[in-house]
């Protein structure tokens, strides 16, 4: 997610968007949106390395974006995770004023999220294929 009218997005609208939406902080300095069973299935974290996010003082702080993730597998099937990943980054995106991306800097248009769930649940699948 990053800033769509401005160049950088108020670390206080970062943080109040993410616990807003369920995030705590947590391990490795960043974000976590856990399942009801305890295990994380997504992150957030800052777009510059090392990517910590730190409710102490990001509210007076500026971000060129977050990076939304999520690691498969994981604790939903890697539809449902890809599915809660795409819903959640739009929700942020629309709090902070900000613009959805992918991985390749592309915008996450209306059309772009099943192409990209497509593409992604294929190099899972390669990937699957390759450990067997």
């Amino acid at each position: 997610i990053v800033a769509a009218r401005q160049n950088r997005i108020a670390g206080r609208s970062i943080r109040q968007s993410l616990t807003g939406a369920g995030f705590q902080h947590g391990e490795f300095g960043i974000f976590h949106l856990a399942h009801s069973d305890g295990r994380v299935v997504l992150s957030a974290a800052s777009l510059v390395r090392p990517g910590l996010l730190d409710p102490e003082s990001m509210d007076f702080q500026s971000f060129s974006g977050i990076n939304l993730f999520a690691v498969l597998p994981g604790p939903l099937e890697p539809e449902a995770t890809l599915e809660q990943l795409t819903a959640v980054a739009a929700e942020l995106a629309q709090r902070v004023e900000g613009r959805v991306q992918d991985e390749r800097g592309m915008p996450f248009d209306s059309a772009h999220p099943a192409a990209w769930r497509e593409r992604t649940l294929s190099a899972l699948c390669t990937q699957a294929g390759q450990a067997d």
